[in-house]
């Protein structure tokens, strides 16, 4: 049988990888086992697997299909221990998945890759549960079927919200949050199988009442390669080198911001000195962005614009007043336009927060400020990006209060513009 007429067999019921994956193993006259040539499988004939798929039994993950395995990570929980006989390797395409992940934004960010890799796999339809505050960004994610909003500011509109949970019957559940929160959720919500984490990643007993629960590997510290193991979990295919993914950013907001950029030919600077009410640990004083700023202007004659979101007028306001010179403030009132302001900036500068991560998936050469968190786990994922630390002994650490931030307070003027010019640089 050649290539053509394996691809005529199948049909379309599989997605694309699997198609190629078949189509080798049929011209090489041998059954269909996609796994690593060291994993143990049972070699399953092509003709028995469109059978199966012709029978409804090997339709979807919840039938019984055989996860491939990935050997960076550890799977345990129904399922997941070994190869059975009757499973095949393959991801099979579900009826309906949905992937949990509530908030914050920074860490809504932190599972687009994964989700993306979800949806080029050619797994249709895919359904985001999220929090009302971060419901916009996985609203721009192209290919979602469906983005579910948990009402969180609205006590009143709970019962509503888990009713319609109720109706639901998803396929399979992926879990990126693996709190307390998303556990009670999955208490609502009747799905075959449940991918989360174990209790090395999951909180407050989140790991309770999966199916199927993943370890990441001890190199897999970054929040982006922890979620990409829960979707290998699943067999969907991750490249070696995850591309960024991309957002639907509203064309005429991106146009704006290019035209108000191209104003003015001096080099854009935007520093961003909040963070999360949450994450208020993190910022960096209003006096040391405002001495950074004067530096950049004397080094590089940057044009500075000072940004924030809703909430942060106050730290904005005291960031201009600390520089010799006040300079232009912008507050963005959304996910589209921050996004849209942060892609035509030459550089960003913010500790760990939302639009540091935004603007470094949007290929916005960036520096993260860092002390209590550690950046192996949060700081910038992809290129064109410094992190900057004051290296003191007690950071990173896992404080959410601290009377003493001298891991913040201790970080130099001097190192960060120094970090900027090599980013700067032609």
């Amino acid at each position: 049988m050649d290539r053509a007429s394996a691809k005529q067999v199948m049909g379309h019921r599989l997605p694309p990888l699997v198609e190629r994956e078949i189509a080798k193993n049929v011209l090489h006259g041998k059954g269909f086992a996609p796994v690593a040539p060291d994993e143990e499988y049972h070699p399953v004939p092509v003709l028995e697997l469109m059978g199966l798929l012709q029978r409804g039994k090997a339709t979807g993950v919840v039938h019984g299909s055989w996860h491939l395995t990935d050997r960076g990570s550890s799977l345990r929980g129904k399922g997941c221990d070994k190869p059975r006989r009757n499973r095949i390797a393959i991801f099979c395409l579900v009826r309906s998945l949905l992937v949990i992940r509530f908030s914050s934004l920074g860490d809504v960010l932190f599972a687009i890759p994964a989700v993306r890799a979800l949806l080029d796999s050619g797994q249709e339809p895919v359904s985001w549960l999220v929090e009302d505050r971060a419901s916009d960004l996985p609203m721009l994610v192209p290919g979602l079927h469906e983005v579910l909003v948990f009402p969180r500011r609205h006590p009143s509109e709970w019962f509503d919200h888990l009713s319609r949970l109720r109706e639901r019957n998803d396929q399979v559940i992926v879990d990126f949050q693996c709190n307390l929160k998303s556990r009670a959720h999955r208490l609502f919500l009747d799905a075959g199988e449940v991918y989360g984490f174990d209790h090395t990643v999951a909180k407050e007993g989140g790991e309770k009442g999966l199916t199927c629960q993943v370890q990441p590997s001890a190199t897999q510290t970054h929040r982006i390669d922890q979620n990409l193991a829960l979707v290998k979990a699943l067999g969907a295919p991750v490249p070696d080198v995850v591309p960024r993914p991309s957002l639907n950013l509203n064309q005429k907001t991106r146009d704006q911001a290019t035209s108000w950029k191209e104003s003015d030919p001096r080099p854009l600077v935007l520093l961003h000195p909040g963070t999360s009410a949450f994450g208020k640990l993190k910022r960096w004083s209003p006096s040391q962005f405002g001495g950074l700023g004067d530096l950049l202007v004397q080094q590089h004659q940057a044009r500075i614009v000072i940004t924030g979101g809703p909430g942060e007028e106050d730290i904005v306001r005291s960031t201009r007043h600390a520089m010799a010179e006040p300079h232009q403030a912008i507050q963005a009132n959304s996910v589209e336009e921050l996004g849209a302001l942060l892609e035509v900036a030459d550089l960003v500068i913010a500790a760990d927060s939302f639009p540091l991560h935004l603007a470094n998936l949007l290929e916005t050469p960036v520096v993260g400020l860092y002390g209590p968190k550690d950046p192996a786990v949060t700081g910038p994922y992809w290129d064109r990006a410094e992190v900057v630390r004051s290296e003191v002994s007690c950071s990173p650490c896992a404080l959410r209060q601290c009377d003493d931030r001298i891991c913040m307070d201790r970080l130099a003027i001097e190192n960060v513009a120094e970090a900027a010019t090599r980013l700067l640089s032609p």
